[in-house]
């Protein structure tokens, strides 16, 4: 994660990165639109994430300058892995659905089968789990279980 990613985005885009995920704390507004038209040159796209904490109302100035229409939510806080889900981020993942039917939701951190299960009910698309698969006896078997449910 960097502060001020507006300073990076051409670089990765021609150094060929075709997703870029920003979080909202760090930009404003039109600097979005600037990114998200620089990504579209490159073929690329802009998910846009939060901290767990911050009110999913904070994406909506956003949400018209999003094409595709992505967005990562963060159920723990940033650091390490293995930390605890938040569950208070389904809210917010439900908030995002709703006002935004068509958008694929990410959601990271704290994944396994029973969060993975809650975080899909509450509309997510997709998540990212590290700990939970790396760390099983059977990395394959842990992947495949969050892929089926």
């Amino acid at each position: 994660m960097v502060e001020q990613p507006e300073d990076y985005i051409d670089n990765w885009l021609t150094a060929g990165a075709r997703r870029l995920i920003v979080h909202l704390e760090t930009i404003a507004p039109p600097v979005l639109h600037a990114m998200v038209a620089l990504a579209e040159q490159h073929n690329a796209e802009i998910v846009l994430s939060s901290r767990a904490e911050t009110a999913a109302e904070s994406y909506l100035p956003y949400i018209p300058k999003l094409r595709p229409v992505a967005f990562q939510v963060l159920a723990v806080q940033p650091g390490p892995a293995d930390q605890k889900f938040l569950p208070f981020v389904q809210s917010k993942i439900h908030f995002l659905r709703e006002v935004a039917p068509d958008a694929t939701i990410e959601v990271d951190g704290g994944m396994d089968p029973e969060t993975t299960r809650l975080v899909k009910t509450a509309g997510a698309d997709t998540v990212t789990a590290s700990h939970y698969i790396f760390s099983a006896v059977d990395p394959k078997k842990a992947h495949d279980e969050l892929i089926n449910i």
